[in-house]
């Protein structure tokens, strides 16, 4: 890869680790995460438009299950995967310690909950204020870890089954309002593997982990 390329890459990363950073802030600050399971559905906006997130139907798991084996043997007659234990040896011997960075950010995680007690305790003002923006500082650095492991685990076959299952879940879920009536937004998971809007994606996979294991 070319320096200009590398250069664009971490571009395109750092706008993509602000914007999800800010669907996540945005999630708090309009005091969403109390929301509301009807139905086993969740309703929510994005600029203005209403979406929901539903749980899929007994005939629509076993179709998700059936294409997890398929690309389960996919991979693993594929030559580039690698189980992620292999990888972590792996990258271990090139100076790269993915357990290590995993436990830095589980204690920027356990620093991000004791700021959010404190300010539990205190007034509006300009403290409050100041350990915001240290949530915020703090959940970037979080997510730019998170980054990296994952692009270290990039042809690790565990990752790319669980990214896959959860596309073609959320892919399939996702729906939007459009003239009083629900319609599925993304028609197959190429166009939601292929969508740049980090906001939708942010909050969709947000409320996905909450209607199945928030209840």
């Amino acid at each position: 890869m070319s320096e200009e390329n590398k250069i664009e890459e971490n571009e395109q990363k750092n706008k993509m680790i602000e914007e999800v950073s800010d669907a996540l802030n945005e999630l708090e600050q309009l005091n969403e995460l109390e929301y509301v399971i009807e139905d086993n559905k969740i309703v929510f906006e994005v600029r203005g438009d209403k979406y929901r997130i539903r749980k899929p139907e007994a005939s629509e798991q076993k179709d998700f299950a059936a294409k997890a084996r398929i690309k389960y043997t996919e991979l693993m007659w594929e030559g580039s995967y690698r189980f992620r234990k292999e990888w972590i040896e792996k990258w271990k011997l090139q100076g790269y310690d993915i357990e290590e960075k995993e436990s830095e950010s589980l204690s920027i995680q356990s620093e991000i909950n004791n700021i959010l007690l404190r300010m539990a305790e205190l007034p509006e003002g300009d403290v409050v204020k100041k350990l915001v923006q240290e949530v915020k500082d703090l959940r970037k650095k979080q997510f730019r870890i998170s980054c990296d492991i994952t692009d270290k685990l990039e042809f690790c076959i565990e990752s790319q089954m669980l990214i896959y299952q959860k596309s073609v879940e959320i892919a399939k879920v996702l729906e939007v309002l459009i003239d009083e009536k629900w319609t599925r937004y993304f028609p197959s998971i190429k166009e939601f593997e292929e969508s740049e809007d980090n906001q939708l994606i942010s909050k969709a996979c947000y409320y996905y982990n909450e209607i199945f294991f928030g209840e």
